[in-house]
């Protein structure tokens, strides 16, 4: 994993006119079937409650997520589209090892976590990248 990587990913799920807010690396948690009614092609072979790597990149319109599969990083398993309107909600925990963040829809809620540095990845802003989403989110939710 490393940033032209993640760009190379994340990029073209852009919709026109839009720029990425935030990108980064995280680790999608838990899933849920809502989540699924915003992927794009075939749903990925790795869901359920497995911990998958992740590009996410947020907009001011979308959360964009590219799944990694767990056993080879550069193989995509699945891309995600959500328009931000669609989440209700969100609850963030971020202290000096890591950030989580939930992501509530009306009755579902999935969560993705970061870690507060590199992590041996070749994405070296990783911390200043998850303080501007946590900032941007914060603002957007009025948390």
């Amino acid at each position: 994993m490393n940033e032209k990587s993640m760009m190379k990913e994340l990029l073209p799920l852009l919709t026109e006119s839009e720029k990425y807010v935030s990108v980064s690396w995280a680790t999608l948690s838990r899933t849920t079937p809502k989540l699924y009614a915003f992927i794009l092609g075939d749903a990925p072979s790795t869901t359920g409650n497995l911990n998958n790597c992740c590009y996410v990149g947020i907009t001011k319109s979308f959360l964009n997520i590219v799944l990694l599969n767990p056993l080879d990083v550069t193989r995509v398993t699945g891309k995600f589209h959500i328009p931000l309107t669609q989440i209700k909600n969100i609850a963030i925990k971020n202290n000096f090892l890591r950030c989580t963040i939930t992501f509530f829809f009306e009755n579902e809620n999935f969560t993705m976590s970061w870690l507060n540095g590199s992590g041996g990845t070749g994405i070296k802003a990783q911390k200043q990248y998850i303080q501007r989403m946590i900032k941007f989110l914060s603002k957007y939710y009025s948390i």
